[in-house]
């Protein structure tokens, strides 16, 4: 892969129980820069994805 080149994961539902295992995973193999957190209920999601470390990207819509 080039340097230029980012793979990213999103985990749609990130904030419930499955999903954090789900995030905490690809943070841990992958690193926090390619994990992309999807969630409905906008504050449990940005609240989950700011634990999980600043590099992570957020995605959240009603």
């Amino acid at each position: 892969m080039k340097s230029s080149e980012t793979k990213r994961v999103l985990v749609a539902g990130a904030s419930g129980g499955v999903g954090q295992f789900i995030c905490r995973q690809v943070v841990r193999l992958f690193g926090p820069h390619s994990l992309v957190v999807g969630d409905y209920k906008i504050e449990r999601g940005r609240k989950f994805a700011k634990s999980l470390g600043e590099e992570v990207n957020t995605r959240l819509s009603k």
